[in-house]
Parts: C-alpha cells; sequence; structure tokens
C-alpha cells in the first residue's frame, strides 16, 4: 500500500467518522427541539390554568388507561375462553379486593375520626374492628389445601 493509498484510507474513515457524529448531533438537536416545543406550552398552560391542565392530564391518563384496557380485552377475545374469562378471572377479583381495600381504609378514617373527636370507647371499638376484619379478610379466607409455600 503506498502512502497516498494510506492517506486516502485514513482520510475517508476520518470523514465517516465526523459523519457520525454530526448526525448523532442533528438527532439529538431535533430530539431537544421537539422536546421544547412539547414541554413549553404544557408547562404554560400547567401555570395559567391549573385547573384546565388537570383535568386535561387526568383525561390523558384515563384516555390511556382505556386504550390499555380495550386493547387487552381485543387480544384476549381472539383466545379460548374470550373476554368473559378475563373479566371473570381478571377484572372482578381486582375490582373486589379494591372495594374491600377501600372499605378498610373508610372504616379506618372512621375509627381515627371518633378518637380525635374523643369517642374514645367508641373509636378504639371501631379501630380494633378494622384489624379484625383486615386481619380476617388477609389470612383467615385462604384455601385450607397444601400450604403453596413449600412447609
Amino acid at each position: 500500500m503506498s502512502y497516498r493509498d494510506g492517506g486516502k484510507a485514513i482520510v475517508v474513515e476520518l470523514w465517516q467518522a465526523i459523519r457520525r457524529v454530526v448526525f448523532t448531533l442533528g438527532v439529538v438537536l431535533v430530539i431537544g427541539l421537539l422536546a421544547l416545543a412539547l414541554a413549553l406550552p404544557l408547562w404554560a398552560f400547567s401555570v395559567y390554568e391549573p385547573g384546565a391542565y388537570t383535568t386535561f392530564a387526568l383525561g390523558l391518563l384515563a384516555a390511556g388507561v382505556l386504550f390499555l384496557l380495550v386493547r387487552r380485552a381485543v387480544r384476549r377475545s381472539r383466545e379460548a375462553g374470550g373476554v368473559g374469562a378475563w373479566i371473570r378471572l381478571r377484572i372482578l377479583p381486582a375490582v373486589k379486593a379494591m372495594a374491600l381495600a377501600i372499605v378498610l381504609l373508610l372504616a379506618a378514617y372512621g375509627a381515627v375520626l371518633l378518637l380525635a373527636r374523643g369517642r374514645l370507647l367508641i373509636g378504639v371499638l371501631a379501630g380494633a374492628g378494622v384489624v379484625l376484619s383486615a386481619g380476617y379478610l388477609r389470612f383467615a379466607r385462604r384455601s385450607r389445601g397444601p400450604s403453596r409455600r413449600g412447609r
């Protein structure tokens, strides 16, 4: 290989390296400009209209969750058992667990409220009832079959 070919190969490699660096910087610049174009209006919206921004953000969140649920339901409808099995085996137990948790939290709040208002005996009894109910719901309703922990 002559000096001329070696020098040409070095210049070509250097030019390709410079092109890759410039391309990477260009992509980073475009991403930054797009982020700025999205972030600044949202920031201004949140500063000048906080109530409307909160409603907008919660609406987007709800739409995203709804989209994911509908997409999963459509996919499950193609499988054996369909949507009905998915709702019965996944959705209803989750809704039941959330409802129980909300009821227990409301009962605990009521017990604390009774204690804060000076009704100590009723508040202590209500708190004990909440603790006993939570313990029952967590531990006593388990199936009596073989243990899942390998004891």
